[in-house]
């Protein structure tokens, strides 16, 4: 069965231009109609300010929050040393199970079930979903 996901699997991740947050956006617009603002970061620390503007927030940002059950489309806030976000990708179900799209330094953007994430040592921390969606 293909997925809407597997256009995007192999896209480059390009450091400052084409990072995580970027592929999120980028996606978001395409494919849920989701308009969301470009970050005012320096571009080296914009993977890490996306994450950081959402981490631990309460309310709603820019017509999401957080939400304990994600759905297709939502973000999904990672790391790797336990602490604050400094990763995001989009919750997926593919087949009724859940995937991260996401984009990597070195290895572009990929599709990636929870067992696979914890295996490249990345932890998901919270997820936010788009507020009052049905």
């Amino acid at each position: 069965m293909t997925h809407w996901a597997e256009k995007y699997i192999g896209q480059p991740y390009v450091k400052g231009e084409k990072d995580c947050y970027y592929w999120f956006r980028h996606i978001a617009k395409e494919q849920f109609g989701r308009d969301l603002p470009p970050l005012v970061a320096p571009m080296k620390n914009q993977t890490l300010y996306a994450a950081r503007m959402l981490n631990g927030r309460t309310g709603t940002f820019h017509g999401f929050q957080m939400v304990a059950a994600p759905t297709d489309g939502d973000a999904a806030f990672m790391t790797t040393n336990g602490q604050t976000a400094h990763h995001m990708g989009m919750v997926v179900y593919v087949d009724g199970k859940m995937h991260v799209l996401h984009a990597l330094e070195g290895a572009g953007v990929c599709a990636d079930d929870l067992r696979t994430l914890r295996l490249n040592n990345l932890e998901i921390i919270c997820f936010w979903g788009v507020a009052n969606a049905d």
